[in-house]
């Protein structure tokens, strides 16, 4: 882009409350902003854009649309003495309460079930909006973008995919979240989270989900990698070598009592399972249990 100039990007024809991520990378700095066409016309008088911001090299930024119509991203270099090579990446997914209320849920369910099985100090989870392009907010507890939950659903076009997909996600953050808390040595790694996630699915019979979406990746990385390139974000979704390994651990019977035995993780009563059995049996309790589960003595 020269300097003295600006430049525009146009979005037809957007639904109301769209959500619209974008991702500007330049050699130095440059404004970006996101106007609508009334603005548009008057720009660079636009007394209301929707968002204006400074980018130093690299900015990622999201904003929901208030209006049906067109919009335009502007790239402006009215200030710059030197011309800059920009790229940028946009995408708009349709918001939907259905959606949030869907990403909601599983948090809900899955935190009830978590301290059945394993100690630790409570958490908080939760649903926000976070005004960019990403996963999770980074603070204490796990809380989801909804932005995240709207291009899960616009890019994989599938509302049970997009849940397979939402849902490993959370169960990789949670195992990341207690691994922290349990002080484990490996408690930064991606792959020790994705096992452990594999893990907490097997247990809340999650499994079929994580199979499904693992495969999913693998059969199609494409989308798997557009959504990391939108997102910049280096753990969700999982890439298509991290699905392959998922669908390793899921293939092992003995993997949710060897990750436990091994890893050494504060649990309450943590019973191996046979998937085609009735007998459960408590490996690492301080006496055996033999429970049938079918009813029989």
């Amino acid at each position: 882009m020269p300097p003295g100039q600006w430049k525009t990007a146009r979005l037809k024809s957007l639904p109301k409350d769209a959500v619209v991520a974008v991702k500007v990378e330049c050699d130095g700095e440059i404004l970006v902003g996101v106007v609508d066409t009334k603005d548009y016309l008057t720009y660079p008088k636009s007394p209301r854009p929707l968002f204006l911001g400074r980018v130093l090299k690299k900015l990622s930024f999201s904003v929901s649309i208030p209006e049906s119509g067109h919009y335009y991203v502007v790239l402006d270099n009215r200030a710059g003495s030197q011309s800059q090579a920009v790229t940028i990446t946009m995408s708009a997914a349709r918001s939907s309460v259905d959606q949030l209320e869907a990403a909601d849920k599983i948090l809900r369910a899955f935190e009830g079930q978590l301290h059945k099985i394993f100690i630790f100090d409570p958490f908080q989870m939760g649903v926000e909006k976070c005004n960019e392009p990403k996963p999770f907010l980074e603070r204490s507890g796990i809380f989801l973008c909804a932005e995240y939950v709207y291009h899960l659903y616009d890019t994989l076009g599938d509302k049970e995919r997009a849940q397979n997909a939402l849902s490993f996600s959370i169960f990789h953050e949670v195992a990341r979240v207690l691994l922290t808390e349990w002080n484990h040595s490996s408690a930064t790694s991606k792959e020790k989270a994705d096992e452990f996630a594999t893990v907490l699915m097997l247990m809340l019979k999650q499994d079929e989900r994580a199979s499904a979406i693992a495969e999913y990746f693998v059969i199609n990385p494409s989308e798997s990698e557009e959504l990391a390139k939108l997102l910049s974000d280096d753990r969700h979704p999982p890439s298509p070598q991290r699905c392959q390994n998922i669908l390793r651990w899921l293939d092992d019977p003995q993997i949710a009592s060897r990750f436990v035995a091994t890893q050494k993780v504060p649990h309450r009563v943590m019973l191996s399972f046979c998937r085609s059995c009735t007998v459960l049996l408590c490996r690492y309790c301080p006496i055996e249990i033999f429970l049938n589960i079918s009813g029989r003595s």
